[in-house]
């Protein structure tokens, strides 16, 4: 029996034009009415996904930054950031590379310059950025960095490269085509979850995920329910013992419909 419905946002519940399908909203709302935690665990950062919560009735606390943040309304149960003399060799290696550097402090983000993909990145999520030098910041801790590249394959080299020059530091992944997310090395979607379930005494063969990114990857390799959206990376699918239709085909009410609604075995 499903008792913790872990989901991702971009992709899974959210559509490419970032709607969400009254179906989705519906199947969701079922589950929580069944008495499942349903928790959104998400790469965003905490304010960009706190309405989204709101939109689906949800008052279970939010895993964002990919693990390293999650909180509730009334409390963090977890926090894991990068400290300012990491944070800041990763941005001068990053810079190496013809990227967009987003900086995370205290869930306010920062860009050091405007640029076409900053406002791109903002104006779609409905958040603000500020402007700042990442040399002014003394004393700091990053929730998290967004290192953007050009095409996807130029993004691959940047996290192949930062993997190698931060190896056993940090946890980078890719949660989106052209997205290196650069994370404190003990902050995942995957621990993130599993602090909550034992919070909630929930057991791992009670938990099921849905994602479609490699950043869902370790999220899915904990629960019992693995399923990958038909929108999925190869990657994530090999993992997967369901793979649901697309999001834009409303998979995730689909596979909720499916596993919780119905209780059918996975």
């Amino acid at each position: 029996m499903i008792k913790l419905l872990a989901l991702d946002i971009d992709g899974t519940i959210l559509k490419k034009d970032y709607s969400l399908s009254d179906r989705v909203k519906t199947s969701i709302k079922e589950a929580s009415k069944k008495g499942v935690k349903v928790i959104l665990v998400t790469g965003r950062m905490h304010k960009a996904t706190t309405f989204i919560a709101q939109e689906l009735g949800l008052d279970t606390p939010i895993i964002s930054y990919n693990g390293a943040l999650v909180q509730s309304e009334k409390m963090i149960f977890l926090e894991q950031k990068i400290h300012q003399e990491l944070f800041k060799k990763v941005i001068n290696e990053a810079k190496n590379f013809e990227v967009q550097i987003n900086l995370y402090v205290d869930d306010i983000l920062y860009s050091e310059t405007n640029t076409p993909e900053i406002v791109e990145y903002c104006t779609k999520r409905k958040i603000e950025y500020k402007i700042k030098s990442f040399d002014k910041f003394q004393n700091a801790s990053a929730n998290k960095l967004l290192v953007i590249g050009k095409t996807p394959d130029e993004t691959t080299k940047v996290i192949s490269y930062l993997s190698k020059t931060f190896a056993n530091r940090l946890n980078i992944v890719k949660s989106m085509p052209t997205f290196c997310e650069v994370l404190n090395k003990n902050a995942s979607k995957g621990n993130a979850i599993l602090h909550l379930a034992q919070y909630w005494e929930i057991l791992p063969e009670e938990i099921m995920a849905v994602g479609d990114q490699d950043n869902d990857i370790d999220m899915l390799k904990i629960a019992h329910a693995k399923v990958a959206m038909g929108n999925a990376t190869q990657g994530l699918k090999d993992i997967s013992n369901y793979i649901a239709p697309s999001v834009e085909q409303d998979g995730l009410a689909i596979a909720i419909e499916k596993f919780i609604l119905g209780e059918k075995n996975v």
